[in-house]
């Protein structure tokens, strides 16, 4: 009974082991476009400004959050390259 159980918990969270660098990026991706939408929303609704700017301010969110994304997947293929088989 004990190995079934922890069969179904395996199967409900991925380890990173089996997740490839594509996959973390889609979720990185997804994370950062609902972070600077929400984000884009409540500076707005806080500051009491027209809704319609929230969109320069979602679109220098998502400026900011690509870069950084760009620099974090170069570190992180820097660092664990060898192990996944990327290479520069």
């Amino acid at each position: 009974m004990e190995g079934y159980a922890l069969d179904m918990i395996g199967g409900l969270f991925p380890t990173g082991f089996e997740n490839n660098l594509v996959v973390t990026s889609y979720y990185i991706s997804a994370i950062l476009v609902i972070h600077a939408l929400i984000s884009s929303y409540m500076v707005k609704e806080v500051d009491g400004g027209n809704k319609v700017s929230l969109l320069s301010d979602f679109v220098i969110m998502m400026w900011i959050g690509a870069v950084i994304e760009f620099i974090v997947t170069l570190m992180f293929k820097g660092m664990f390259g060898s192990y996944f088989g990327v290479g520069f």
